[in-house]
């Protein structure tokens, strides 16, 4: 069952379908923990960590790109949402260090912004 839950999560992950892929590996870390199959408990959390990394991404890459439409377009208050939802991403997620460079940047362009307004 576990094998075949992996399957279809990797399945899911393809047509990135990225929400129904996370529910087949939670539901395939359960029966491993259910049964303590240590290696499968592992592998199978690393692959919820993989596919969470890439969801982030694509939330980040899709508040940069719409703030720096709305940044063009004169619209600063919401170019400011963006850039605060992207910050957010990268400062709640483990991966980035809290140092990033991109922290920074945002936080100097969201101060920039503000001043504007």
């Amino acid at each position: 069952m576990i094998k075949d839950l992996i399957k279809k999560g990797k399945a899911a992950e393809k047509t990135l379908a990225y929400q129904v892929g996370e529910q087949e590996y939670k539901k395939a870390l359960f029966l491993a923990k259910k049964f303590n199959l240590k290696t499968q408990i592992e592998r199978i959390s690393n692959m919820l960590l993989e596919l969470d990394k890439q969801v982030k991404q694509i939330e980040l890459d899709f508040n940069l790109e719409t703030r720096e439409n709305a940044e063009k377009k004169g619209d600063y208050i919401n170019s400011i949402q963006y850039y605060q939802k992207a910050l957010k991403i990268l400062e709640g997620f483990l991966i980035y260090n809290v140092s990033d460079s991109r922290i920074k940047k945002l936080k100097k362009k969201i101060m920039k912004l503000r001043e504007e307004i």
